[in-house]
């Protein structure tokens, strides 16, 4: 008999991979509002976007491209692989990739 057993990321590991997200979503030209690690809601971590007039293409696609980034930060691992495949990527990337 075996048990399931998922780790959570520890606290710098957090930090690092919604770094990773803020840094990307600054990159395209999008300052996020705030980035959390404090395990909100049902996450580990989020960045909020200031969505201003609404959402465009434009924002949507630097949006798509942040959460991507923010994934590959614990390692490329499934990435590549479209469709993303939650379960192929790192455990602590999994909910980016859904």
């Amino acid at each position: 008999m075996s048990a399931a057993h998922r780790s959570l990321p520890g606290a710098r590991q957090r930090a690092s991979h919604e770094a990773a997200h803020a840094a990307a979503l600054c990159v395209a030209g999008m300052v996020p509002m705030c980035a959390r690690t404090d395990f909100p809601g049902e996450l580990a971590g989020s960045v909020t976007l200031d969505w201003g007039d609404g959402i465009d293409r434009d924002k949507a696609e630097g949006a798509l491209i942040a959460v991507v980034l923010g994934g590959m930060a614990e390692g490329s691992a499934g990435w590549r692989d479209w469709p993303l495949d939650r379960d192929r990527v790192s455990p602590g990337a999994r909910g980016d990739a859904e």
